[in-house]
């Protein structure tokens, strides 16, 4: 009987402790800090527009505000990072709400948005069949300017 027990200790042992995350794994905050360029924009039927270097349509993460540059108009608000499961995919992903104030910041939880980030590669995409996506790339890490 002692002989099943020690099995199934080291079992829980190792499900406990396969728990944690693994160092180097995407860490969103840490990922997002910079000034982003649209580089690309991904549409479920219109298909694919690619913008040139230099095309002003930024987006700049600072702890937890975004100022978000889009054809000359500029936007300042906040965000919030949420891990959730994509209904497209099954799998997890982090989920990303920019928001003015408190109150609006799950307003409009029906339009969910993902980040990927993949070196200095930034996709923002609708959870959503068909649905576009915007693709970044980096122009300046928080670590350029200290």
């Amino acid at each position: 009987m002692k002989n099943l027990y020690l099995p199934l200790l080291f079992l829980i042992f190792l499900t406990l402790t396969g728990c944690e995350k693994e160092d180097g794994c995407f860490n969103p905050e840490g990922e997002l800090s910079g000034t982003w360029e649209l580089k690309t924009t991904t549409n479920g039927w219109t298909g694919t527009i690619e913008h040139p270097a230099g095309n002003g349509n930024l987006i700049k993460f600072t702890g937890n505000t975004y100022e978000r540059t889009r054809d000359g108009q500029k936007e300042v608000g906040k965000y919030k990072l949420e891990e959730g499961v994509s209904m497209l995919t099954n799998s997890p992903v982090t989920f990303i709400f920019f928001y003015q104030d408190e109150a609006e910041l799950h307003q409009n939880d029906s339009l969910r948005l993902y980040i990927e980030t993949d070196g200095n590669t930034l996709t923002i995409a609708m959870d959503a069949y068909d649905a576009g996506a915007l693709i970044y790339r980096r122009i300046s890490s928080d670590t350029d300017n200290r």
